[in-house]
């Protein structure tokens, strides 16, 4: 794994793993990608990854065809949360599609 895969992959299992650990976990798909991105955007900043986006309207990534989205991300892929290796995968996946790295910034 390279070092930039190695950097998603952290903060996957940070944020999912911090998540597990506040019982943060939610049944609304919504509630549920809204605290997921509270806390990408505290492990990116000790990653030292730039998010795309400060806010991500999920309510309308669900209700608008792909081609009409500002970000391209298809939540039909969203694995249950209890299925800790696919989610973090996933997550590894959500976090890449929404970031850069700021090593690229000079």
């Amino acid at each position: 794994m390279d070092a930039e895969m190695k950097k998603y992959f952290d903060v996957a299992e940070s944020v999912y793993n911090n998540i597990h650990f506040k019982n943060q976990s939610s049944k609304d798909l919504v509630d549920c990608l809204n605290r997921l991105l509270v806390e990408i955007k505290k492990e990116a900043a000790t990653k030292n990854l730039q998010l795309k986006y400060s806010v991500i309207d999920f309510e309308s990534c669900l209700n608008r065809p792909m081609k009409e989205r500002i970000v391209k991300i298809d939540l039909s892929l969203l694995p249950n949360f209890e299925n800790q290796y696919e989610f973090i995968l996933w997550l590894v996946s959500f976090i890449k599609s929404i970031s850069v790295s700021r090593s690229y910034y000079f």
